[in-house]
C-alpha cells in the first residue's frame, strides 16, 4: 500500500461498515497528498479506486453517493444524463427562438421610427 494512503476501517459514522453493506469488496482510503477520500475496490487494480465521492468529510452522503454511481447502474446513469442533455437543449432552442423573435421585433420597431428602447415584454 502506497505511504501517502491510510485505510480507514473505523470511523464516527461507520461509513467503512456500510459501504461494505454496498460491495464487500470496498474498502475506505484516506490520500493523504490530495487530501481526500477514496473508495476502493479489491477486484480494482492498486492505484484505481471505485469512487471518489465530492465531500471534504466521511458522512452517510458517501454511501449514497457510491450507491447511486455504482457501474451497475451505468444504463440509468446515461439514460438520466441524456435526458437531462435533451431537456436543456430545448431549453436552448426556446431561448434562442424567444431572442430572436424579440430581436425582429425591435428591428421593426426601430424601422417605423421608434427611438426609446420598448420594455423587453412589450416587444
Amino acid at each position: 500500500m502506497p505511504a501517502h494512503l491510510v485505510k480507514i476501517t473505523n470511523d464516527v459514522f461507520d461509513i467503512a461498515a456500510r459501504l461494505k453493506e454496498v460491495d464487500a469488496d470496498y474498502f475506505v482510503m484516506y490520500n493523504i497528498d490530495k487530501r481526500r477520500f477514496e473508495v476502493h475496490s479489491r477486484r480494482l487494480p492498486e492505484g484505481m479506486y471505485a469512487a471518489l465521492p465530492p465531500f471534504d468529510r466521511l458522512d452517510s452522503r458517501t454511501v449514497d453517493y457510491v450507491r447511486e454511481t455504482r457501474a451497475e447502474r451505468k444504463d440509468e446513469i446515461l439514460k438520466l444524463i441524456e435526458k437531462s442533455d435533451r431537456a436543456e437543449a430545448m431549453r436552448d432552442l426556446k431561448l434562442a427562438d424567444e431572442a430572436k423573435y424579440k430581436a425582429k421585433q425591435l428591428i421593426a420597431h426601430l424601422e417605423c421610427g421608434g427611438t426609446e428602447m420598448p420594455e423587453y415584454g412589450r416587444l
